[in-house]
């Protein structure tokens, strides 16, 4: 029985441990931040809860969270560059910083993903429809890391051409869509 007791214990050391502890996350609004401490997960819903964007995040209790500090684009990218990334393109804008993206290779996403399909991307800053993006995911969100430097800006440019002369994507000569310009 005695193990028993030291693993609680252990737990409480572990939570008092967790109100001292900081931690960088991205967060949209309504949303719930998960974090990990020792092995422990804890769902933290925001405070407020109309926070959107990234941020350094204090633990109220177990089951608060609240902002200290907006994180900077390093804090940020140094969080990011540990998920998963994806090479995207953004046919639709939702709302505030959330778009709609599809995979720039279907294959690619079929096999890191198990699936090729639309995802909703968060936090996406200062781009426009068919912009290719790379985006990471924490295996449950897309959360927007660049704009795809290497990719042809070209391309997005003639799309949104033909978008606005409303030419059919079944009308759609890709080759003469880029050709022509």
């Amino acid at each position: 029985m005695a193990d028993i007791h030291k693993l609680i214990q252990q737990l409480a050391a572990q939570e008092e441990e967790l109100h001292s502890s900081q931690f960088i996350a991205p967060c949209v609004q309504g949303g719930k931040l998960i974090t990990g401490l020792q092995g422990m997960v804890y769902t933290f819903t925001l405070k407020p809860p109309n926070l959107e964007g990234s941020g350094t995040f204090l633990a109220v209790d177990t089951k608060t969270a609240e902002m200290t500090e907006e994180s900077g684009l390093p804090q940020i990218a140094s969080y990011l560059q540990y998920l998963q990334p994806l090479r995207l393109q953004l046919p639709h804008k939702l709302q505030r910083q959330n778009w709609v993206a599809y995979p720039v290779n279907e294959q690619d996403m079929q096999q890191r993903c198990g699936s090729s399909q639309t995802v909703a991307v968060h936090l996406v800053s200062e781009r426009d429809i068919f912009d290719p993006i790379v985006a990471r995911s924490d295996g449950s969100a897309w959360w927007f890391y660049e704009c795809k430097r290497r990719a042809d800006p070209l391309v997005a440019v003639k799309l949104r051409e033909n978008l606005q002369q409303v030419i059919l994507p079944t009308e759609l000569n890709f080759r003469r869509c880029i050709s022509a310009g």
